[in-house]
């Protein structure tokens, strides 16, 4: 009896909440374009004390594309046009082409068509006429 009542309070907690566990995946578990390379060649009882030496010969034995090392784990290298992040995810590499930038904004000509006598009055003060 005990399971069942758990086993409802379960269900009916987990719709209740079902959209934050879908934003939570979506941020944490569902990176696009990448893929795990598994738990490594780490150091095992039968190689020698201290030495990755054999840990790495296993990598490269198993690995057609070699090996690169993480801390103390030999793991597979990632596929072309992909790279380590972390010890254990490769990621797409990004877009080799680099994406257009806006053009930027020239300043106007110092003198933009305006003469002497179009300028402004300062402080309310008409410029007087200039005699030739």
């Amino acid at each position: 009896m005990l399971f069942c009542i758990c086993q409802l309070s379960f269900a009916a907690l987990r719709q209740k909440h079902n959209h934050l566990i879908k934003k939570h995946r979506q941020r944490f578990h569902q990176v696009k374009d990448s893929y795990g390379r598994g738990v490594g060649y780490p150091w095992k009882f039968g190689d020698k004390f201290g030495s990755l030496d054999q840990a790495k010969e296993r990598c490269e034995k198993a690995e057609p594309l070699g090996c690169e090392k993480s801390g103390l784990i030999y793991y597979p290298k990632c596929k072309q046009g992909y790279h380590a992040f972390g010890c254990c995810i490769c990621v797409k590499d990004a877009d080799p082409t680099p994406k257009e930038d806006p053009p930027k904004p020239q300043d106007p000509p110092k003198d933009a068509g305006l003469s002497k006598d179009d300028a402004a009055p300062v402080s309310g003060i008409a410029n007087p006429p200039s005699n030739p």
